[in-house]
């Protein structure tokens, strides 16, 4: 007979009580009838021998088994802690990585809101946390779980506006740079491209980019503290546990690394 896992303490409860009680009523018996004596047959002996057997190998049982789920369920939470680290790292790499190649490059320019280019790499937003998998956490350490899924909320946000402006540039910016004989970098003036591109395709252009650098050092920032947070969550719930450790100099994201 196959037993469901979550009713298996149950069931060995079950079986437990009713071995006990089967072992009080055999007993009451066999003080009745006195053959608990040195005058008992062997045959009762025997038989009151294999009940006893039988109610400490049940209860061993049904302790083993209560051991068994709970170390299960330590490394299902164990597991759940270190993919979420994982998750963490990919996205703070993610994040460095366009900080470094794309912001750093035009931040000091005045023309940084158009000058920051658009990448089809970063267009995605499958990096992401399994909440459910931590929802452990919610009833010892709920602020961390507030605060993980406030940097989750940031980050793809951060890259809702990369993507707007990926495709501002490809279905605005290039054609009408085109049209005009320009390309998308040179020497330009604010006024000439406001002309060129339109007050709306400019605002469009200004307010993604003031997002972009408003935010995402700030949920570079915030991703990178959570995880010592994380990693304090599991030990405090499990000591001898061992969740990896993120090096964030080293961190890179996977598609990076093919």
């Amino acid at each position: 007979m196959i037993i469901p896992t979550d009713f298996k303490p149950y069931f060995w409860g079950l079986l437990y009580g009713l071995l006990l009680l089967g072992f009080w009523y055999l007993s009451v018996i066999l003080v009745e009838l006195t053959i608990l004596s040195d005058r008992a047959p062997s045959t009762a002996k025997d038989l009151f021998i294999a009940g006893i057997g039988t109610f400490v190998g049940a209860f061993a049982a049904f302790k083993f088994n209560i051991h068994k789920d709970k170390e299960n369920e330590k490394n299902n939470k164990i597991m759940a802690v270190n993919k979420a680290l994982n998750v963490l790292s990919r996205q703070y790499s993610h994040l460095k990585n366009y900080y470094d190649q794309f912001i750093v490059p035009v931040n000091k320019s005045s023309l940084a809101w158009f000058e920051l280019m658009p990448t089809l790499e970063y267009r995605r937003n499958n990096i992401n946390f399994n909440q459910e998998e931590l929802s452990f956490l919610l009833s010892s350490h709920g602020q961390l779980v507030q605060k993980l899924s406030r940097e989750e909320d940031t980050y793809i946000m951060i890259n809702g506006l990369i993507n707007t402006r990926w495709n501002v540039f490809e279905k605005n910016v290039y054609p009408k740079m085109e049209k005009a004989g320009l390309g998308a970098t040179g020497t330009i003036t604010s006024s000439a491209l406001e002309s060129i591109l339109g007050s709306r395709t400019v605002g469009i252009l200004e307010s993604t980019y003031k997002g972009i650098i408003e935010t995402l050092p700030l949920n570079i920032k915030g991703l990178k503290s959570i995880h010592n947070e994380l990693r304090r969550s599991i030990l405090d719930l499990y000591p001898d546990s061992k969740p990896i450790r993120i090096d964030f100099d080293q961190a890179i994201d996977d598609d990076s690394a093919k």
